[in-house]
């Protein structure tokens, strides 16, 4: 099926982006979503019409700026999120810090559950990454992809920054 030769594709741009040192790789998926994965897929397009129902007066050519920055940054995030054992090693320098990181550490250190909640601002799994590298469980909720073969390595690269995944579905 169309499915399996996608993944199988997919999985051969991610291995060969693995072979590459880090910043390298982080830049060029940024650059093949924005070049090549944005405008075949239509959500070049789509990111495009969204602007135009949000900011109608937008010029065109700005559209088109914001669209590029978005699709090279989707790419970015995918191509940091398979290469978990970097993602981790930069999240353990990190310092996470501002409103309410006391509380948390204190409610950490008396066994209390925390319920942490984001936004998709950049990699979304960089907050958890930071976390779990601290010794918190943070688990994760996602979507599940259309395409099983993809989902499951998916799903392999949230479960990998610990804490577990956990569709957000009705199951």
């Amino acid at each position: 099926t169309s499915d399996w030769m996608i993944d199988r594709l997919w999985r051969g741009l991610i291995w060969c982006a693995l072979c590459l040192p880090h910043r390298v790789r982080i830049a060029g998926m940024g650059w093949i979503f924005r070049a090549i994965v944005g405008p075949l897929t239509g959500r070049a397009r789509q990111a495009r019409s969204n602007l135009a129902l949000v900011f109608p007066e937008m010029p065109n050519h700005e559209q088109r700026r914001i669209t590029s920055r978005v699709l090279d940054n989707v790419g970015r995030v995918v191509m940091e999120n398979y290469a978990t054992e970097d993602q981790m090693t930069r999240a353990r320098q990190w310092h996470p810090s501002g409103p309410g990181w006391e509380a948390a550490e204190g409610a950490r250190a008396e066994g209390r559950p925390i319920l942490f909640i984001s936004g998709h601002y950049g990699n979304y799994q960089a907050g958890r990454a930071a976390l779990n590298g601290r010794g918190y469980q943070m688990g994760g909720l996602y979507r599940p992809l259309n395409n099983d073969y993809l989902n499951d390595h998916y799903i392999a690269t949230i479960e990998n920054v610990g804490g577990g995944a956990f569709s957000r579905d009705r199951r």
